[in-house]
């Protein structure tokens, strides 16, 4: 259903147009906000842009942030085309969900950036094609696709996916459990001190570093096919997988398993 409780608060149609190899750009910005407390979780959906949701102390409403980039062959298509760019929201069962209609055929010039700020944990579902995506101490789960662009998540989560085909991930401060995937790109984890859940990382071509509290349960299993193993703060005993993978196994008592996997790259694991 449409979203009437969201209030579009700027419109901020800058009609001016920057020049390019490939044609013209038109600017402008949306701003919306919304009662805090509604708004359980938030979905934010682009093909070419950045996505960012991050929880703010300094907000008294959820604000949404659209900044528009359109394309046109001049100046005049391209402000046209603008004009014509609509902004869609919808709001059902607590879930904000924000995407962005181009007039078609698109250009190969449009794009939207979506930023999320919220007073108030928040889960988070972020998908895009060409963009980076970011999240920041939102406190509750997160599902997060890109297929060409770096995810950072920092701050404390509770379930983490994230996955990139070309792009680094990085998770930090993740209370549950964590998955990451990559197929050309480094990951990097750090599991908060007090987290319950395993992980599981894999990348083809990138260097993995992994950094457990000594609490966590369960083993861990360090595995790369060319690079080098290293595991820190904990005993591990060296081993040869199914497949030619050199392997590292880390035992931390009775719980989940985790594992960091890459194909081309060295893993580290650090027990703190």
């Amino acid at each position: 259903m449409p979203l009437r409780a969201l209030r579009l608060l700027l419109c901020s149609a800058l009609l001016f147009s920057s020049a390019c190899s490939s044609g013209e750009i038109a600017r402008r910005t949306d701003r919306f906000d919304h009662e805090a407390a509604a708004v359980s979780s938030v979905r934010l959906t682009s093909t070419n842009g950045n996505l960012e949701c991050q929880r703010r102390g300094d907000v008294e409403r959820l604000e949404l942030d659209v900044v528009l980039e359109v394309g046109g062959e001049d100046e005049a298509e391209a402000a046209e085309r603008l004009r014509a760019t609509q902004v869609r929201t919808t709001f059902e069962r607590g879930e904000l969900s924000a995407w962005v209609e181009f007039p078609e055929p698109r250009h190969t010039l449009d794009q939207a950036h979506l930023s999320v700020r919220a007073p108030l944990p928040v889960a988070a579902v972020l998908k895009t094609a060409n963009g980076a995506i970011r999240c920041t101490d939102l406190e509750r789960n997160v599902d997060a696709h890109t297929r060409n662009g770096a995810i950072e998540i920092r701050g404390r989560h509770a379930d983490v996916l994230a996955r990139s085909v070309n792009g680094a991930v990085a998770l930090t401060g993740v209370l549950g459990r964590a998955k990451g995937e990559t197929k050309n790109g480094a990951l990097e984890l750090e599991l908060a001190d007090g987290a319950q859940g395993g992980f599981e990382f894999a990348t083809e071509n990138g260097a993995i570093e992994i950094s457990a509290p000594r609490a966590l349960r369960g083993h861990i299993l360090l595995q790369t096919a060319n690079g080098d193993l290293e595991a820190e703060g904990a005993p591990a005993i060296a081993e040869k997988s199914e497949g030619r993978l050199e392997q590292l196994r880390i035992e931390l008592g009775v719980g989940p398993a985790s594992v960091a996997r890459t194909q081309n790259g060295s893993v580290r694991c650090n027990v703190r």
